[in-house]
């Protein structure tokens, strides 16, 4: 199996993903135009936490001294919380406010932020009424993020039937599946004036939810709504380091089991992430090994084995160029490289062959 590295808009690695097998696993970085960056965020969850500023400065020189990821200063900050008499319901709410008041914020400019709260809150509960006006203010004032071109191409995949067999996101955020329903109904209005299509794509929280035919988004990660409801999974949340540290530690933990069966029956593209993710470099190996072992056994003896592909950028610096091109080999990914951000839907349309 090639491990080389490649451009991803080339002519020649058209229809490199086939229909029906592969799998989309996104990260923070298709949310980034719309909601702050977890930098951000965990330095305004300290701010919360202490109940006074806190500048950039502090959160590097923490993360420099005492070598803390951010969901171990996350972590400090929720025992800051409960410490001063807060609950842990305090903490996500006041997190839930900072992942989407940009957004909101945003929002409220076009009159759409309190229908928006509710359609992310409660995807089910959409005024068929404001929904254009909401698709509106998204492409208007976010069209080229990656998330809305992610979002388009999703739905261009399955009209043209070379749609993924499942999406998994390690968001907080539920903005993929709200975007996928906003375009949906665009489009469907567009043509025929319909307001609540067949939607064809449906978000998933805990190993009871089913698709129900549609196509499947895990929030591997749990998630978080701006208003409390039930279609959120506030309660899976790993972006504290405990919750982290109890997802890694337990076997069957659906996450986990959702990812391993996803990565060894299909070829898994992630995008919007920086692989330093500890659970995934760890199942990623486990999948490498049986993959490994099993063509050991049938007299191949390859020195890497990688069907899983990662999206990113170029790097100006050939240190970290040379790195991005051969540092997930052993995990059985190698990359495929896009000019910009804004290539992302061009770049994906050419690999799955649209």
């Amino acid at each position: 199996m090639p491990t080389e590295s490649f451009d991803a808009t080339e002519p020649s690695r058209r229809n490199l993903l086939k229909a029906g097998e592969w799998s989309i696993c996104i990260g923070a970085g298709m949310s980034n135009a719309l909601m702050p960056d977890w930098n951000t965020i965990s330095q305004r969850m300290l701010s919360k936490a202490y109940g006074n500023p806190v500048d950039k400065d502090e959160i590097e020189l923490l993360r420099k001294n005492l070598g803390w990821s951010l969901d171990s200063l996350l972590q400090h900050a929720l025992n800051t919380y409960q410490l001063a008499g807060r609950t842990l319901e305090n903490f996500n709410d006041d997190l839930a406010a900072e992942l989407y008041g940009t957004l909101l914020s945003a929002a409220s400019a076009y009159g759409v932020d309190t229908a928006l709260t509710k359609l992310l809150s409660n995807p089910y509960s959409r005024d068929p009424t404001v929904m254009l006006s909401i698709e509106s203010f998204l492409t208007a004032q976010f069209g080229q993020s990656s998330l809305m071109q992610l979002a388009r191409l999703l739905l261009h995949a399955k009209a043209s039937s070379r749609n993924p067999i499942s999406v998994l996101t390690f968001n907080a955020d539920v903005l993929l599946h709200v975007a996928l329903t906003l375009l949906q109904i665009r489009e469907a209005f567009s043509t025929s004036g319909d307001l609540s299509p067949d939607f064809h794509y449906r978000a998933l929280y805990r190993c009871t939810d089913r698709p129900n035919g549609k196509i499947p988004i895990h929030h591997i990660h749990g998630s978080i709504t701006p208003e409390s409801a039930n279609r959120e999974a506030r309660d899976k949340l790993v972006f504290p380091e405990s919750s982290y540290s109890q997802l890694a530690s337990s076997v069957y933990a659906w996450p986990q089991t959702v990812f391993l069966s996803t990565a060894q029956s299909s070829r898994m593209v992630f995008v919007g992430l920086s692989m330093s993710d500890p659970n995934i470099r760890r199942w990623l190996s486990w999948c490498d090994g049986y993959r490994r072992a099993e063509i050991s056994q049938r007299g191949a003896t390859p020195l890497f084995s990688c069907p899983h592909i990662w999206i990113t950028t170029r790097s100006t610096d050939w240190r970290i160029q040379r790195t991005k091109e051969t540092g997930l080999l052993h995990l059985g990914v190698r990359t495929a490289f896009i000019p910009s951000w804004d290539a992302l839907e061009s770049a994906l349309g050419n690999l799955i062959g649209l």
